[in-house]
């Protein structure tokens, strides 16, 4: 599972998180984003991809986001999917929480 700021890539779909071998992506491709309209250079940059149980590619722009502050709803999407793991399944979990916040290369 990857929450927040993907900026790794993402030129073509494989190069995005759900290609690269994470079971879901909730986030954001591009840095330097307002943390509560979640748009750069006048577009949304907010959606979430998973593939679904046909092996099929979703997308969603979150458009349902917009106004709330970015930080809190990534917290509460890795508590969701931490909460929702199925603990008796032998199968490892991983989940790559990125914040957006502010810092320096």
């Amino acid at each position: 599972h990857m929450v927040g700021k993907w900026h790794l890539g993402f030129y073509k779909w494989a190069y995005t998180p759900v290609y690269r071998g994470f079971d879901d992506f909730f986030g954001m491709y591009l840095g330097c984003q307002d943390f509560f309209l979640h748009n750069r250079d006048g577009g949304l940059d907010l959606r979430s991809h998973r593939f679904n149980e046909k092996g099929e590619f979703e997308e969603r722009i979150r458009w349902d986001m917009n106004g709330q502050y970015s930080p809190e709803y990534y917290s509460q999407r890795a508590v969701d999917i931490i909460r929702s793991h199925d603990k008796s399944r032998d199968k490892p979990f991983f989940l790559y929480l990125a914040y957006q916040n502010a810092h320096s290369p």
